[in-house]
């Protein structure tokens, strides 16, 4: 697991995972909060069994004002 330092006393640890649909797992199994998430990786999690994600952010950039990132959590937080 990495370590972020964040501006404020909340620690964020990385849990590493094998793909983006790995990762949807491991929010879903309650091994992790949180996953950067993109429109297919939403349509995913709708097939994970006992779902329960909650998209909380979209993301855009200049660079790509049409293209957008989605973060996702577990709504049990």
């Amino acid at each position: 697991m990495a370590n972020a330092p964040t501006k404020s006393k909340t620690q964020i640890e990385c849990v590493p995972a094998r793909d983006r649909v790995d990762c949807l797992n491991l929010v879903q199994q309650r091994q992790a909060d949180i996953v950067p998430a993109d429109p297919e990786d939403m349509y995913c999690a709708t097939k994970v069994q006992n779902q329960d994600f909650v998209v909380i952010q979209e993301y855009r950039t200049v660079e790509e004002p049409d293209a957008l990132q989605k973060i996702a959590v577990n709504s049990e937080l």
